[in-house]
C-alpha cells in the first residue's frame, strides 16, 4: 500500500486536468483518474452494472413466484446491496426456485454481491494519477481512514472485472430469459448450383431472322 501526496491539475494549458509535469523525487501525483485506457474500461463497467440490476430484479420476479407482485419496488426499495442480497437469499431458501435451479440462482446472488462490492470501490473511491500514467485507488470501507491509503489498479485488473460483469450479465440472461429458437438460414447451394432466372415482365418474344439459304446472316433485327 503507498500513501499519496494530493496534487490539483495545473490550470490552463493543453494538459490542464492531467498529471503536473513537476518532477521530484517522489513524482507528481494528480487526483482524479486521467489515464485514458484505465478511464474507458471504468466507463464500461459503470454502464454495465444499471444492465445488471435491471436483470436482477427479473431475478426478483421469479424468486417471489409471482407476476403480480411488484418486484421492482421492492428491489428498489432496499437500502442498500446487503439488504438486497439477504432478502434475496431469503427468497430463495424459501421459494420454490430453490428446488428447481437453486444453485444457479445462489451463484446469481452471489455474483451480483461480488460485482457491487467492487462497482462501489470503483466508483466511490479516489483516483490519483502519477505522472507517468500509472493509477491507484482508495477505496471505501466503512473506515475514513482508508481513504488515506491507496493501492495502484492496473489494467488487467480492470479488464478481469469487465469480463466478470459481462460473464454475470449472460448468467443472468440465461436465467430470466427463455432461450429463443433462432430460424435456420436457408443452406448456401455453392457455387456450382444452377440459378432460375425469370423472364422478364412485359417483354415480347421474337423470332430469329430468316435467312435464304447459302445467303449469310443478317446482322440487322427486324423491328
Amino acid at each position: 500500500m503507498k500513501t499519496l501526496t494530493k496534487k490539483r491539475p495545473e490550470a490552463g494549458g493543453d494538459k490542464a486536468g492531467r498529471a503536473s509535469k513537476t518532477r521530484n523525487l517522489s513524482g507528481a501525483y494528480s487526483t482524479g483518474l486521467w489515464n485514458d485506457a484505465h478511464a474507458a474500461l471504468l466507463g464500461k463497467i459503470a454502464g454495465s452494472m444499471p444492465q445488471v440490476e435491471e436483470l436482477m430484479i427479473d431475478l426478483t420476479a421469479l424468486l417471489l413466484g409471482d407476476a403480480a407482485m411488484p418486484a421492482r419496488p421492492i428491489f428498489r426499495g432496499l437500502a442498500g446491496d446487503e439488504a438486497r442480497v439477504n432478502v434475496l437469499r431469503a427468497l430463495l431458501e424459501r421459494g420454490e426456485a430453490n428446488t428447481k435451479k437453486g444453485p444457479a440462482f445462489d451463484a446469481a446472488i452471489a455474483g451480483y454481491a461480488g460485482a457491487r462490492r467492487r462497482w462501489r470501490a470503483y466508483i466511490q473511491g479516489l483516483w490519483y494519477t502519477h505522472e507517468n500514467g500509472r493509477t491507484f485507488l482508495a477505496a471505501p470501507s466503512g473506515d475514513a481512514a482508508s481513504f488515506l491509503v491507496a493501492r495502484e489498479v492496473k489494467t488487467a485488473e480492470l479488464e478481469a472485472e469487465l469480463d466478470r460483469v459481462s460473464e454475470l450479465t449472460e448468467v443472468l440472461l440465461a436465467i430470466v430469459q427463455p432461450a429463443v429458437k433462432m430460424r435456420t438460414p436457408a443452406p448456401d447451394k455453392g457455387a456450382g448450383a444452377k440459378s432460375r432466372r425469370t423472364p422478364e415482365a412485359g417483354r415480347a418474344k421474337r423470332p430469329a431472322p430468316k435467312r435464304e439459304p447459302g445467303q449469310p446472316r443478317s446482322r440487322t433485327v427486324p423491328v
